[in-house]
């Protein structure tokens, strides 16, 4: 990623939504510092129980510390005058206490933002997001983040549409089979066909049928499947040598590359491919696709889409085991670029809704 340079607390607060994929109100952001460089950033919403308030800062500190942070920037986003004060201020003490120092410490208000404790009469506004460079790169590749994270959560719930009710009667029709046997050969190709960024333009959609969609969707229920497409995804998280050796074979024989391009364009497509299958996908059997979803969200550093996509797979299957790793990856921060995703399983980790993304300035 390009070194990301700020100026000002105001080009900061004009960054922010871009990192965390929707524009924070109502809430804290805590942005570490690695020296100069920007580090994992997480946000907290206000309006969480304050009895949780000790708990969700001891763990937002141990972020930090696990992220090598030295230091931080406390945000906090008002829409009236001292909603923010209370949990900015825990924070304050957390990061002190943890032998951390505290950067800065600002407020946002109706699109001004003003230092910790100055009148609202000081504040400036915070500048268009063209004015600054370093948001003026995610404009350029087409980034946008979403107006609130509830908008960025509709991008996980499924639509009440007719393709939707056909995707369910052609997964019916399937019966209970996954990814195995003969038809583990024809899943990856449907696979490397509905992954293959060089048949449609860049950033495109293209329809597909009730029938392509449920091949895609009931292939997941095999572990062995859903692991390799994540590992095509995410390079490394889980490694291919971890993965099945015969699926790995056909994979590379099958797919496009043999990893997904980095090209920020190309894996922006990638995602919409993913949120397609998850707007269509019946509740039975979403947990595995947006466990696939919040993986490569995470490996690209969209903390808050991974999330959101957690959350919601949880939801419907609490016991899903690779939802609750990539949880509990989420609300500690582990990056998923040096930890293998699909590989080990654990049990995640209760709380409110917590967002959090690895950064590299």
């Amino acid at each position: 990623m390009n070194t990301v340079r700020l100026h000002s607390p105001a080009e900061l607060v004009a960054l922010l939504p871009y990192t965390i994929g929707f524009r924070p109100r109502r809430s804290v952001v805590l942005v570490g510092l690695r020296d100069r460089v920007l580090g994992v950033v997480q946000r907290i919403d206000t309006t969480d129980d304050p009895g949780l308030t000790g708990q969700v800062c001891e763990v937002l500190v141990t972020n930090l510390q696990r992220d090598g942070c030295q230091a931080a920037v406390i945000v906090g986003y008002e829409d009236r005058a001292g909603e923010a004060a209370a949990l900015s201020s825990a924070l304050e003490t957390a990061v002190t206490a943890a032998g951390l120092r505290v950067a800065d410490q600002v407020v946002v208000q109706d699109g001004r933002v003003r230092r910790r404790g100055e009148p609202f009469a000081d504040a400036v506004t915070v500048p268009p997001d063209h004015r600054v460079p370093a948001v003026a790169t995610f404009v350029a590749l087409g980034h946008s983040p979403a107006a609130s994270r509830e908008t960025l959560a509709s991008r996980v719930r499924p639509a009440d549409t007719p393709l939707r009710a056909a995707v369910a009667r052609a997964i019916t029709q399937r019966g209970r089979g996954g990814a195995r046997g003969p038809r583990a050969a024809a899943a990856v190709g449907w696979w490397a066909r509905y992954l293959d960024w060089t048949a449609y333009p860049a950033g495109g959609g293209v329809a597909v049928s009730a029938v392509e969609m449920a091949r895609l969707i009931v292939s997941l229920r095999d572990r062995r499947m859903r692991d390799l497409v994540i590992a095509w995804l995410c390079p490394g998280c889980p490694p291919m040598r971890l993965l099945d050796s015969h699926l790995v074979a056909m994979a590379t024989a099958t797919f496009r590359a043999a990893a997904a391009p980095e090209d920020p364009e190309i894996r922006g497509w990638l995602t919409e491919r993913l949120c397609v299958l998850v707007d269509h996908c019946p509740d039975s059997d979403a947990p595995a696709v947006l466990s696939v979803l919040a993986a490569f969200a995470w490996y690209e550093g969209r903390g808050a889409l991974a999330g959101i996509a957690v959350e919601r797979a949880l939801e419907i299957d609490p016991d899903y085991r690779l939802a609750r790793l990539l949880d509990r990856m989420v609300r500690y921060g582990i990056r998923s670029r040096s930890d293998a995703v699909g590989g080990g399983e654990s049990g995640g980790e209760s709380g409110g809704p917590l967002d959090g993304a690895p950064l590299a300035g």
